[in-house]
């Protein structure tokens, strides 16, 4: 409940300031920063209200690639694998489903590139991860390099999820469900579902993306 005020009593700023009731947040230099704070105070006592210890012992990791809106021209490449041209966000949660960090970058981003990216940003968040010792991916992120570059920089340990290849359609894999659960409800909002759409307060650089995937969680 406290959460929901808390966001809610942002977007009710927005509206004040603009007229019209919106989500498009335009998040910049100091003030994604406050975003970013406000984010994380409200995931540890979500956390808490859980039962569970405010720093996870647990991460997941995964990428969506989406198509990016015609006005978009900046961060945009082609993803071969999917066949979409557009932009790629790394997104890191708990097992929880609580968003740690995201990265957003062109879609033609490697998995392992982008990874190494997005768990840096959350090794940077200090104590809040301080019991995180295993991080859970799927077969994109898979190789030793990227395990022992994992281990070397962050101390955590890589467990791949492999889908079973005598399976067909829709397996229900471990711990990667949370993500793909994360990725589904996200792409529900009006600035998730594709890269920055056009709008009278259009979302436009990689900080009010990952504004808009982190509002999502709430």
């Amino acid at each position: 409940m406290y959460c929901v005020r808390a966001v809610d009593g942002v977007l009710y700023q927005g509206t004040c300031q603009t007229g019209r009731q919106s989500t498009h947040i335009s998040v910049t230099g100091a003030a994604y920063g406050t975003w970013v704070r406000m984010h994380d105070q409200l995931r540890e006592w979500m956390r808490v209200a859980s039962d569970r210890e405010p720093s996870p012992s647990e991460a997941i990791i995964d990428s969506q690639s989406v198509k990016s809106a015609a006005l978009v021209s900046q961060a945009v490449g082609y993803d071969a694998g999917k066949k979409i041209k557009g932009r790629k966000r790394f997104l890191t949660v708990d097992t929880l489903g609580l968003v740690l960090r995201v990265l957003v970058t062109a879609a033609s981003t490697g998995e392992r590139a982008g990874g190494k990216q997005v768990l840096l940003k959350v090794k940077r968040m200090g104590t809040a991860v301080s019991r995180l010792n295993q991080v859970w991916v799927d077969s994109g992120f898979d190789g030793d390099p990227f395990m022992q570059w994992v281990m070397d920089f962050c101390r955590w340990i890589i467990q791949v999820v492999i889908r079973p290849k005598e399976h067909k359609g829709f397996v229900l894999l471990p711990k990667r469900w949370v993500q793909g659960s994360r990725f589904a409800g996200g792409s529900r909002g009006e600035n998730c579902s594709k890269s920055f759409p056009p709008a009278p307060l259009p979302l436009r650089s990689s900080a009010d993306h990952n504004a808009c995937v982190s509002l999502a969680d709430y």
